[in-house]
């Protein structure tokens, strides 16, 4: 999948279901990774951006630095990953890309990045994300407590 110039994938038995684009409702204080929430197959999913979800881990480009909601507005399609946290994510563009039996992908992400590793194709590297990582990396540097009220 390609969000901007960011490649990343996912592995095909993680995807229930993929959904043409639909402007997400926003949710109030989400982080910036968190685009907001689309019905999909009964469900309401939080979609996140990928773009920013990996800002700060060295992968987008100064390309990406710059997206706004215009650009966002270029996502095509929407993954719905399996799972109780009804994620998904927004893409523009996806093609199949196929591991070899045996074939891992390469180590060597760094422990913060919510990816199983890294592989070539055509000259570009493709992160395989970890889903179950996903929410976590999403949320990194928020607070997730309500803030008290007065007495």
């Amino acid at each position: 999948m390609r969000a901007g110039s960011l490649l990343f994938a996912v592995y095909t038995e993680e995807v229930e279901t993929v959904v043409p684009w639909s402007r997400p409702s926003p949710l109030p204080h989400a982080p910036a990774a968190v685009l907001g929430v689309v019905p999909a197959r009964g469900r309401m999913r939080t979609v996140l951006d990928p773009v920013p979800l990996l800002r700060g881990m060295g992968r987008p480009s100064a390309v990406d630095e710059g997206r706004d909601a215009a650009a966002r507005e270029a996502y095509g399609f929407v993954a719905c990953l399996r799972g109780d946290e009804q994620l998904a994510l927004a893409f523009e563009s996806a093609e199949r890309a196929h591991l070899g039996a045996g074939e891992p992908p390469g180590a060597g992400s760094p422990d913060d990045l919510p990816a199983r590793g890294a592989f070539e194709r055509g000259g570009e590297t493709v992160l395989l994300l970890d889903p179950a990582q996903l929410f976590a990396a999403a949320l990194r540097g928020t607070e997730r407590r309500r803030p008290r009220r007065a007495r």
